[in-house]
C-alpha cells in the first residue's frame, strides 16, 4: 500500500505534467535596427570588403525549455541597404551584380536542427548547433547548414543568435565583379547576428 507521501508525489506529478507536456512554443520576433546585423566577408589577398546591414527581421517558433520540439524560424534581409563603405561600389554591387532592382530581398527558412547536446536553453548558457534550411539569394535557392550558437536570456525573454555559414557567388549566379577581380573573393563567409525578443 503507498504511502501518504507517495500518493501526494504521484498528485502533484498529474496535476504538473499537463503544463510539462503540453508547454507551447514561444514566438519571437526580429525587428531591423541595432543590435542586429548581417555581414558579408570576401578575404582576397590585396584587400578585405565587409559589406553590412541591419535591415532584418523575421520571427522564431519555439520552446526554450525543450530544443527538439518543433521549432520554425525564418528571416529577410533587406540587400538594398548593403553597405561596404563606398557609394560606387554600393551603387555597382546592387545594380550589376546582387541586381537588386529585381531581387531586393534575401531569404532563411529552416526547415529543421542539427544535433543539439541537451533539450533545454539554459539561462545565459551558449548552446552550439546546426541548423538546415533554404538560404534564397539572387533568385536562387539552396540548402545551407549554418552554425548557429544561441544564448537565452530568461529574465528578458529574449534569444541571442549568431549564425555562420559560407556562400559561393557561382551558386547564386552572382557574376564575379570584373572591376574587383583583385579584391573580391568567390566565396564569401556571411555572419548574421540577432536578438529575438518575445512578441
Amino acid at each position: 500500500m503507498r504511502s501518504f507521501a507517495q500518493l501526494t508525489f504521484v498528485l502533484v506529478l498529474l496535476l504538473v505534467s499537463p503544463f510539462v507536456m503540453f508547454a507551447e512554443p514561444i514566438e519571437f520576433i526580429i525587428t531591423p535596427g541595432t543590435p542586429n546585423q548581417v555581414k558579408f566577408t570576401s578575404i582576397a589577398p590585396l584587400e578585405t570588403i565587409v559589406g553590412v546591414t541591419d535591415q532584418i527581421n523575421g520571427s522564431l517558433h519555439f520552446d526554450p525549455g525543450d530544443m527538439t520540439d518543433t521549432v520554425m524560424a525564418e528571416f529577410s534581409v533587406d540587400m538594398t541597404s548593403l553597405d561596404t563603405g563606398n557609394k560606387t561600389r554600393n551603387e555597382h554591387m546592387r545594380d550589376n551584380h546582387l541586381e537588386t532592382d529585381q531581387f531586393p530581398v534575401s531569404k532563411f527558412v529552416l526547415n529543421s536542427l542539427g544535433s543539439v547536446s541537451g533539450r533545454k536553453l539554459e539561462h545565459h548558457v551558449p548552446k552550439t548547433f546546426k541548423a538546415v534550411g533554404e538560404f534564397s539569394l539572387h533568385g536562387v535557392t539552396n540548402i545551407i547548414e549554418p552554425h548557429i550558437t544561441a544564448i537565452w536570456d530568461k529574465d528578458k525573454k529574449s534569444i541571442d543568435i549568431l549564425a555562420k555559414f559560407d556562400l559561393f557567388l557561382a551558386s547564386y549566379n552572382i557574376p564575379r565583379p570584373q572591376f574587383l577581380v583583385m579584391k573580391l573573393d568567390e566565396k564569401q563567409s556571411v555572419e548574421i547576428s540577432f536578438t529575438a525578443m518575445v512578441k
